[in-house]
């Protein structure tokens, strides 16, 4: 084969990235949904900052609602006024309405 003819990196016959490879796995295994949920977990705890990340004890979700098990009531208390807020950023970040609901849980 001549070098000119082997595949470029830009080219659109490259092999596909890990990225593209694991999409697939994940639509055809149907991983897509839980995949969502563990993002919208992971993205909860960094929006919601370490101050009340260290005092959440759980995080669970079930049917489009994040339930938030937190220890520490004037953390809870706090997250009652930012969960809006949250819920939007997190549903925006994802592109599409991944938290029907958040529930704050003591």
């Amino acid at each position: 084969m001549e070098p000119d003819s082997l595949p470029r990196k830009n080219d659109a016959s490259r092999t596909p990235g890990i990225s593209e490879l694991l999409s697939g796995l994940a639509a055809y295994y149907g991983w897509e949904d839980k995949l969502e949920e563990e993002q919208a977990k992971t993205l909860f705890r960094e929006l919601a900052g370490k101050k009340i990340d260290r005092h959440i004890r759980r995080l669970s979700f079930s049917k489009g609602v994040l339930y938030v098990h937190i220890e520490n009531s004037a953390a809870r208390h706090e997250l009652m006024y930012r969960v809006g807020r949250l819920q939007e950023e997190i549903n925006g970040r994802l592109g599409r309405q991944v938290l029907r609901a958040v529930r704050i849980m003591a």
